[in-house]
């Protein structure tokens, strides 16, 4: 194969992944579809796992190419830029270095390329498991429905109308997971779409892919296994303070990339309303992050992170800015809580409220804080008060779920 044009490149960004890499690659080399090539680009792993890597390249030859980067990126945009840069084949397939592929994954998106002659094959879903060799095998199981919407039952090009497109990625009806995608290179090249080295660079990457690409085609086949561990490339091990810093330097790099990226589509240029939701839709999407772990952390305290971690950045609106970025979380953060008892409440009382669960997911996932959103909460709001009373009324005679509506 030193010669011929590999059908696909399998791209593996990889760092300190010693237990796991083995059974990432032999799922590769199992593959059916036998033309491939793996590149691995290291990013400066500090255990053993470039030196397993070695191994394979020792049985495998050509096949396997092993790239080490001498500086730490800090996440997997920058070596899967350089895997693309060093492939050859004719279809790019991005692994996590912790996970692993069914025997026929490649064949079976391979051949729904070519049969669609599409740019980009994309899977609705995806397995998950988690442990070491036969605990990960026997853990496998569905992944379940990670995105809005109906899945498809056979392969379906998606609407070639890019305005459908932003609101269906807006709606969550398309994930951004990179794994979950099969990709033509030529495609990649040609239109320069690679990853910005940032944390959540998936969702600006998948944002050009749906500006670009002709035939988009989405797949019922599930052929990625995702491992679920701490300490992976997507789990976040850090402080508060670091979490809250990498999001807010993505949020506000983000949205620059990716308002610069959309002054060069007229769709874009033409409705300044699209544009700033697809915005307001990336930035949410951090905040809500932020939100999500900030726990306890009271909004003072958010307040002074802000202020400590932007100091330089923020100029003589350090104080207005801070002020605004922490309200902005503690609203995300009060309209989740909402929510979820919401959803608690509606079980508990068997009595369903959709107008008010889909109130709440606009404002929340959306971010539309208008008069009409802000009435419409206030109802809910009132709705919440009935539902606890009925809640209470329904079990004053059942200790054990009241005991589990505290949580203790």
């Amino acid at each position: 194969m030193a010669n011929e044009m590999p059908a696909v490149s399998v791209i593996i960004p990889m760092y300190n992944v010693e237990k796991y890499i083995s059974e990432t690659l032999n799922s590769v080399f199992a593959q059916t579809l036998k033309n491939f090539e793996v590149i691995v680009v290291d990013d400066c792993s500090t255990d053993n796992s470039a030196t397993i890597v070695e191994s394979y390249i020792s049985k495998y030859k050509s096949q396997i190419k092993l790239i080490k980067l001498q500086v730490n990126n800090g996440n997997p945009a920058i070596p899967r830029n350089i895997g693309l840069t060093m492939s050859r084949g004719k279809y790019i397939f991005f692994m996590d270095s912790d996970d692993a592929i069914i025997s026929t994954a490649l064949e079976e998106m391979y051949n729904l390329a070519e049969k669609f002659q599409a740019d980009v094959i994309y899977c609705e879903s995806y397995f998950m498991s988690e442990g070491v060799g036969d605990t990960f095998l026997k853990n496998i199981r569905d992944g379940g429905w990670i995105q809005s919407g109906t899945p498809v039952k056979e392969p379906t090009p998606i609407t070639k109308n890019l305005k459908q497109r932003m609101i269906d990625l807006m709606n969550l009806r398309i994930s951004a997971c990179p794994p979950l995608k099969f990709l033509l290179r030529d495609f990649l090249v040609y239109n320069q779409i690679t990853f910005p080295n940032f944390i959540q660079e998936d969702m600006i990457w998948t944002l050009k892919l749906l500006c670009f690409a002709q035939n988009f085609v989405r797949i019922p086949n599930i052929v990625y296994i995702r491992r679920m561990r701490e300490g992976s490339i997507t789990a976040n091990s850090r402080s508060f303070e670091e979490y809250l810093r990498k999001y807010m330097e993505s949020t506000i790099i983000g949205a620059k990339v990716t308002d610069d990226f959309m002054g060069k589509i007229n769709l874009f240029k033409e409705n300044p309303i699209l544009r700033y939701a697809i915005l307001n839709f990336y930035s949410m999407l951090n905040l809500q992050r932020i939100a999500n772990v900030s726990g306890n952390i009271p909004p003072q305290s958010i307040y002074e992170v802000f202020k400590k971690e932007f100091k330089d950045h923020l100029g003589e609106n350090d104080v207005l800015i801070s002020y605004l970025a922490t309200n902005n979380i503690m609203l995300i953060k009060n309209l989740m809580m909402a929510q979820q008892k919401i959803n608690l409440l509606e079980k508990k009382t068997k009595a369903p409220n959709v107008k008010a669960l889909i109130i709440i997911e606009r404002i929340i996932l959306n971010g539309r804080y208008d008069n009409q959103s802000v009435h419409h909460l206030k109802l809910i709001l009132q709705k919440l008060i009935i539902l606890t009373v009925q809640f209470q009324k329904n079990t004053t005679n059942c200790p054990n779920e009241r005991r589990n509506f505290n949580g203790s």
